[in-house]
């Protein structure tokens, strides 16, 4: 359920830049291909919108993380889905998930997401969701609203909301190992997605607040980088997530500042302390940071060139979610996720 509720915050812009401007005859086909990699943020993610803008991404770390999207024909989709006949491409996340769009001429030249699929939950739209009115630049901007149904095994129910798509900036793309590209356009998406369900005889309402900003290069055909912003609202709290991705045809290029070291924290999750062990044989000068989801330093520590470090961080101040511990060598660095509870 929780997989259906997020689909809908991971809306994305796709194409190539042809002097900052995305064409339909970008639009993605039967046969494309798009690989990314997950990346930890370190540092605060860039936001700034306007011409002439530069973004910083050069502190990220690559995770572990990575997922490739296929966009396959309506006729190669193994699930029945009829009533999505009319979708002209079909997104596979290889994980048996199917989302269906459709790019039309009328009242405009866009592209609308009109349903998902899972072959257990399905969501209907009967208000499509323009994706993307082409031509699309710098400038342009759209609202729509949406709305549609939920049916499944165990579960049903109904979601609406707004979307605006606005071409917000343009310039330069710093990324990790020094790898800078310019003629960068930065397409932002903000969402307000709202949800009211059934689940196993159990009323759920969701509100999601999705924020992503998305960055082509007219070398690719989508986007190099993106970072989705959401924060869900239930009657279980409220839920901060935060998500930085890059083209691997990009990252592979990369030169990775990353080092194995020996370096651990536990417990994890963690409650009210945390201990970080972390062997420093070349005596380097030693530093250790925490960060919160919004990539705000919390918590800051300096070890010198201590060979040999270990210890325990008070945490009971910070309110629980996830965070990331990095700790730097000298130039070499290195990230490891922390829960607390």
């Amino acid at each position: 359920m929780k997989k259906t509720i997020y689909i809908l915050a991971s809306f994305f812009l796709t194409g190539a830049l042809i002097s900052q401007t995305l064409t339909t005859a970008n639009d993605p086909v039967a046969g494309d291909k798009f690989t990314k990699v997950t990346y930890d943020t370190v540092g605060t993610i860039p936001r700034n919108s306007g011409q002439n803008q530069t973004w910083n991404f050069s502190s990220m770390i690559q995770s572990t993380a990575v997922s490739t999207t296929s966009f396959i024909a309506y006729s190669a989709v193994p699930i029945s889905a009829t009533q999505f006949s009319a979708a002209t491409v079909v997104e596979d996340d290889g994980s048996g998930s199917y989302t269906f769009y459709k790019t039309t001429s009328t009242p405009t030249t866009q592209t609308e997401m009109i349903g998902y699929s899972d072959g257990t939950v399905t969501q209907t739209f009967t208000n499509t969701l323009i994706q993307t009115i082409w031509p699309f630049s710098y400038g342009s901007t759209f609202t729509d609203a949406f709305g549609g149904t939920i049916t499944g095994t165990n579960v049903s129910g109904s979601f609406n909301g707004t979307n605006t798509t606005t071409g917000s900036g343009t310039g330069t793309i710093m990324l990790p190992g020094g790898i800078n590209m310019s003629n960068i356009l930065q397409a932002r998406i903000n969402s307000v997605i709202k949800m009211s369900a059934t689940y196993s005889s159990i009323p759920l309402s969701f509100t999601i607040n999705s924020t992503s900003y998305n960055y082509f290069h007219t070398s690719k055909k989508f986007q190099i980088a993106s970072v989705s912003i959401n924060i869900t609202e239930s009657a279980f709290g409220n839920d901060t997530t935060i998500t930085v991705n890059l083209n691997k045809d990009v990252a592979m290029g990369l030169t990775e500042k990353n080092f194995d070291a020996p370096f651990a924290i536990y417990p994890n999750p963690a409650k009210n302390d945390f201990t970080v062990k972390l062997t420093n044989k070349d005596a380097q000068p030693c530093r250790l940071q925490v960060f919160d989801c919004t990539g705000n330093v919390v918590k800051a520590y300096d070890y010198g060139t201590s060979v040999n470090i270990q210890d325990k961080i008070e945490i009971k101040d910070l309110p629980r979610g996830v965070y990331l511990v990095k700790t730097s060598l000298g130039d070499k660095l290195s990230v490891r996720r922390l829960i607390i509870d």
